[in-house]
């Protein structure tokens, strides 16, 4: 019975390290790599122009083996870190490691 056990949950560890289950939402385009796996994406211009006081706020949200998320990746919370009032570029980042650990951040640049 417990040779059956030892079984069962060598199976779930080898399924997590295969489907990557340290996840934080969005998949970037280029995919994602087996062991390491670092991209960035704009995700909107609004047409407008950076100032001369312009600013770059981030915000990320980190997970671990698929269990657990913590922080937050909002556009709110990147504007909210530089006191930006008026956003001109969103771009986003992913960065995840073996599948067991992962991150998304939202980088805002605007006045």
């Amino acid at each position: 019975m417990l040779n059956a056990k030892r079984k069962i949950f060598g199976c779930i560890a080898l399924a997590m390290l295969v489907t990557g289950c340290a996840s934080t939402g969005l998949v970037s385009s280029p995919g994602r790599g087996a062991v390491y796996h670092e991209s960035a994406e704009n995700v909107a211009v609004t047409g407008k122009h950076l100032g001369p006081g312009a600013g770059t706020g981030v915000s990320c949200a980190t997970n671990v083996m698929g269990l657990v998320t913590i922080g937050d990746a909002s556009v709110q919370a990147a504007m909210k870190s530089a006191n930006i009032k008026e956003p001109v570029i969103i771009d986003k980042t992913f960065e995840h490691v073996l599948g067991f650990w992962g991150r998304s951040c939202t980088v805002v640049r605007g006045n």
